[in-house]
């Protein structure tokens, strides 16, 4: 449509008013970094390149000096993760990330996609990287998307939105 912006990660249509109203952030006075100074109370921030997770281009933050890492997309809690727009080599970028943000030694980690009473445990960051682990072990023993789904929601009963997981069992057979 004409005058419609899009999302900068997705070919939908944006229904922020980001782009057709960029003073919302780029307005005058505003500067990253005073914000940045401002929210962090002195403490230092650290945005983290997270590359290919759940989508490409994620980023992480950690604040060293309290241990927090805020998880974006590469951290899920009880939600199954989206993995309907990652192959098996994207998947293991994940993993790579994932490893790396744990030996930031966090705590807490706070994920981008969690349910809000879950706890922000580090141990997350071991339940994301073992559920990408299982998915890609069940994916290659499996041959539909109905027997990959099934066997995921048998090893992950707990978590919400299986929407998500529908659609990357689906993503995932039509690789193969």
């Amino acid at each position: 449509m004409p005058g419609q912006s899009r999302h900068p990660r997705s070919s939908r249509p944006c229904t922020s008013n980001y782009r057709r109203r960029p003073s919302i952030i780029s307005g005058a006075g505003f500067s990253p970094a005073r914000f940045l100074t401002a929210f962090s109370e002195g403490h230092k921030l650290v945005a983290v390149n997270a590359g290919r997770t759940d989508t490409a281009h994620s980023t992480c933050l950690h604040v060293p000096s309290i241990g927090l890492i805020v998880g974006g997309d590469a951290v899920y809690n009880g939600i199954h993760p989206y993995l309907g727009e990652t192959d098996s080599q994207s998947r293991l970028e994940w993993i790579s990330t994932l490893d790396k943000l744990e030996a930031l030694n966090p705590m807490p980690v706070i994920a981008g996609h969690k349910i809000p009473e879950n706890p922000d445990d580090p141990r997350i960051i071991g339940e994301t990287r073992q559920y990408i682990r299982d998915f890609i072990a069940l994916d290659q023993a499996t041959t539909t998307a109905r027997q990959l789904y099934d066997a995921m929601l048998e090893l992950y009963p707990d978590r919400v939105n299986p929407g998500s997981l529908w659609g990357a069992a689906n993503t995932a057979k039509k690789q193969t």
